[in-house]
């Protein structure tokens, strides 16, 4: 008995030293990246001039209209967005667009896009400038080149015979970051 009691108390002690020699601990840290929130600072309404009815005109991003206007204006002010966060961030971009301008009285000028309609550039853009055109009817997807882009839209309105007066429209650009 005296043997088997002996044995226990080696066996208890032998299995106390194998488990504290096993243990171990390690630190460890960890980091993390704040980045720039994506905002959208400038939206600068469009001004497609004054336009003829019975015409119809194409209003590519740059501002660029064909024909010239009534006044002989060959280039109007695109809608446009200026949009700021992390630099290098891919965004894609959304345009909600509508189907027409109204006048006060309710009268409709339809409106439409074509590939030429749309466009961003690293930096604001004029007539004749170098540009990315995208097409505003899909999602696009553009890079903040420094942490800034300016996305500008145009279209096409076909004016119809007897139209008179003001017409406005509001349009929607939404922008979120697929990637930094």
């Amino acid at each position: 008995m005296k043997t088997l009691l002996s044995f226990v108390v080696l066996m208890v002690l032998v299995s106390s030293m194998a488990f504290s020699q096993s243990g171990g601990s390690a630190a460890v840290d960890a980091v993390f990246t704040v980045g720039t929130a994506l905002a959208i600072p400038v939206a600068v309404p469009g001004d497609f001039g004054d336009l003829a009815p019975g015409t119809t005109y194409t209003i590519l991003s740059d501002g660029t209209i064909s024909p010239a206007d009534v006044n002989g204006q060959t280039v109007v002010l695109p809608v446009e967005w200026d949009l700021a966060g992390q630099s290098g961030a891919n965004v894609a971009i959304t345009f909600a667009l509508p189907p027409y301008f109204t006048s006060l009285t309710g009268a409709r000028v339809p409106y439409t896009v074509n590939t030429q309609s749309a466009g961003w550039s690293a930096f604001a853009y004029g007539a004749g400038s170098a540009y990315n055109p995208i097409d505003a009817r899909v999602e696009n997807s553009i890079t903040l080149i420094g942490g800034t882009a300016t996305v500008q839209l145009g279209g096409i309105l076909a004016v119809p015979l007897g139209a008179d007066g003001n017409y406005s429209a509001q349009f929607v650009l939404t922008a979120a970051y697929t990637g930094l």
